[in-house]
């Protein structure tokens, strides 16, 4: 088991905005998946495969465009699909508080969509 980080680390060569595990997450990866322990919530969260390309993309600083490359390549889809995913994962991320912003830029789009709804 692991730590999340507790500082964020940049993403590589991009200026559009990062994330980074917040503080304190307990992570573990079991083959495909990933499990993180929030000590503060008490909760468990399991990630597919997917969503473990994601959370690791994250936490090595990859960019947004970065991990939906990766999504492509592995699952062989169109660009537009992988980023989909790539934002709803990080949406759901920040509405479970497993995730923080490394800078003060923007949010996705479908993000900030769904937060202006609220």
């Amino acid at each position: 088991m692991q730590t999340a980080q507790a500082s964020c680390q940049q993403n590589f060569g991009t200026q559009e905005p990062g994330y980074c595990p917040v503080d304190g997450l307990i992570v573990e990866r079991i083959g495909d998946e990933v499990l993180v322990l929030n000590p503060s919530s008490g909760r468990i969260h399991q990630f597919n495969h997917t969503a473990g390309i994601v959370w690791r993309g994250i936490a090595d600083g990859l960019s947004h465009r970065m991990i939906a490359k990766n999504i492509m390549i592995r699952y062989e889809v169109p660009e537009f699909r992988a980023v989909k995913d790539t934002d709803t994962m990080i949406e759901q991320l920040l509405i479970l508080k497993l995730l923080k912003s490394n800078s003060e830029g923007e949010l996705p789009e479908s993000v900030s969509e769904n937060r202006q709804k609220k």
